[in-house]
């Protein structure tokens, strides 16, 4: 990344409330044109680093960059960005096209600009037309759009959004977050979003910043942190994983380890380094890499049967091995498998499906 790409920068970014700190020395780069997600669970500080980059708070530490400028200590109105808050915050009173214009009044724009401007952001969320109808009319995914659209009306240098598809019904998320990257893309417009929800992150963002307590865990676009987690706290958080506490026994060939989870239960996985002086570790096995067959084949292990839950595109299985529990899944076949109806089956694990955190 060169310094050229770089749009906004924040650097060491501290911020606490009392004895809590809610933003620990963070620093993160977004690039022109790019869809960040910061996405963490409910109180790990996603918000409030939206807010210092807005304005809304300031940080006790550390630097905001936005194209070339230092805007730590700048008010929101001088910082040139679109802001479209959780619950929209519109306002009931004043029509669609009204909203639209609030940043644009307030900014002292003559009647022609805005006329034009809003005019232009209600067809960018293919809304025009439904400039004078009110707020309470609008379904909830039209009631995004507009904030979107007002946001966008003053041509701001970055958009930030607060879970801007929390508010809405399953079929609705899908179809609005889908015309929501189209349009940030379309625009080319510089973008980050917080979200707890990982499916949504996954679909919008180009890259996804992981935050816990405050703190950046990891930075990366959603493979890379799917199949390759820096910690157990991603590791835990990304997807579902059975994370099986166990004991190095032995390098092997291959860059491979013997590790025992059991006394029954033995498992063939990576070789971590440094290992060797703290045994104990933790192996994360997806519960997609779990291979399972109604037949013995070299190196498969008994399982129990425990339960099978249908989900319509998967079946998730919850086995037990050996007095190890553990969770698989698998795409639904046109024929339902014949293990559905068995008490037992047969589990493979690749070692190259496993992770270890030592």
């Amino acid at each position: 990344m060169t310094n050229q790409e770089i749009h906004l920068s924040l650097s060491n970014l501290s911020k606490s409330y009392g004895s809590v700190q809610a933003v620990s020395n963070l620093s993160l780069n977004i690039t022109r044109g790019e869809c960040l997600a910061l996405l963490g669970p409910s109180g790990c500080g996603k918000s409030t680093i939206l807010k210092l980059i807005a304005g809304l708070e300031l940080p006790n530490n550390g630097q905001i960059i936005l194209a070339g400028r230092d805007i730590t200590k700048s008010t929101p109105e001088t910082r040139k960005l679109g802001f479209v808050f959780q619950n929209y915050a519109l306002f009931p009173h004043l029509s669609v096209g009204e909203n639209v214009a609030f940043g644009l009044n307030a900014r002292g724009k003559s009647k022609s600009v805005i006329s034009e401007k809003v005019t232009s952001a209600l067809e960018l969320v293919q809304l025009q037309g439904l400039a004078n109808r009110r707020i309470h009319e609008l379904s909830g995914g039209q009631q995004q759009r507009v904030a979107i659209a007002r946001a966008l009306a003053i041509e701001p240098e970055l958009l930030l959004l607060d879970e801007p598809l929390s508010n809405l019904d399953v079929a609705l998320r899908t179809q609005t977050g889908q015309q929501l990257r189209d349009l940030i893309k379309r625009l080319n417009i510089s973008t980050i979003f917080v979200t707890h929800d990982q499916a949504d992150a996954f679909a919008l963002a180009d890259r996804i910043a992981l935050i816990n307590e405050g703190q950046l865990q990891q930075t990366g676009n959603a493979i890379e942190i799917y199949f390759h987690p820096k910690n157990l706290f991603v590791a835990r958080f990304i997807g579902h994983s059975n994370l099986l506490p166990a004991r190095l026994i032995k390098a092997t060939s291959n860059g491979l380890a013997e590790y025992e989870i059991s006394s029954e239960f033995h498992l063939f996985a990576p070789n971590v380094q440094n290992v060797q002086s703290k045994p104990e570790v933790t192996l994360r096995i997806r519960p997609e890499a779990i291979e399972i067959t109604s037949t013995k084949q070299e190196t498969s292990l008994l399982a129990k049967v425990l339960n099978v839950r249908f989900s319509g595109t998967t079946i998730y299985y919850y086995l037990k091995a050996q007095g190890v529990e553990l969770e698989a899944v698998k795409l639904t076949p046109q024929t339902p498998l014949e293990i559905n109806f068995l008490n037992e089956c047969w589990i493979k694990i690749p070692p190259d499906a496993i992770t270890v955190f030592s």
